[in-house]
Formats: C-alpha cells, structure tokens, sequence
C-alpha cells in the first residue's frame, strides 16, 4: 500500500496582492502547499491554529510588521522556519531577521532560482 506523504506547507504573508498572486504560485510550482495572507494579523492567527512548515513574509506591513510577526511567533514557542523578504533592504533589518532566528533574508525582486534555492536549504536543515 502506497504511503501518503504530504507536501511541506509555507504560509506566504505580504500587503502585495501582486506578490501573493505571483509568489503564491511560484511556490506551489515547486511543490509545496502553500497558503498565502495578505496581513500580518491574518497570519498570526493563521499559525497560531495550524503551524507551517515555513513562514515567508514581507517586512513593510501595516498593522504589524513582518520582523514583528517572527518574533511574536517564535516567542510563543512555535517552532518554524521564516524567510523574511523586502524590497527596501536595510542592513538593520538584515541583522535583525538574522539574530532573531530568521533562515533567509532575502530582497525583491528575487528570481524563482533563488526563492527555490532558500526554500530547499530551509527543508534540508529541518
């Protein structure tokens, strides 16, 4: 009998419709679930009843940022993999996505090689 394996399941967080629809895809293209929001208040409650094999999310949000929503999830315990992305990068930022816990940083426009690179690197160290 065959064994059901699931595909890892990424929650995609941005204010960008655009970004959503695009990114959205692209990371399904790859092979995963993927699930997106497009604010950090929709993400939060979304991982804190279902917890994500990894998390990415923008920066520039309303409401509450994405450097934010990673501390306040990784706070709680959760324990999860964020690839943080921007398209203002700043080296503050960078430093503290990095020393917070964040796998990636990672500036937009990316290409699909490089999203798809960060997200294998992500689920081969998990």
């Amino acid at each position: 009998m065959a064994r059901c394996v699931s595909k890892p399941r990424v929650f995609l967080i941005d204010d960008d419709v655009s970004v959503l629809r695009a990114v959205g895809r692209l990371v399904g293209s790859f092979g995963y679930d993927v699930t997106t929001f497009s604010s950090g208040k929709q993400g939060i409650e979304a991982i804190s009843r279902k917890t994500p094999d990894c998390v990415i999310v923008d920066v520039q949000m309303p409401e509450i940022n994405g450097l934010e929503l990673m501390r306040a999830i990784l706070a709680s315990g959760a324990l999860v993999p964020f690839i943080i992305i921007t398209a203002f990068p700043k080296p503050a930022d960078r430093a503290v996505a990095m020393s917070a816990g964040a796998a990636a940083y990672m500036e937009k426009p990316f290409n699909d090689d490089e999203l798809f690179d960060t997200l294998s690197a992500v689920f081969e160290d998990a």
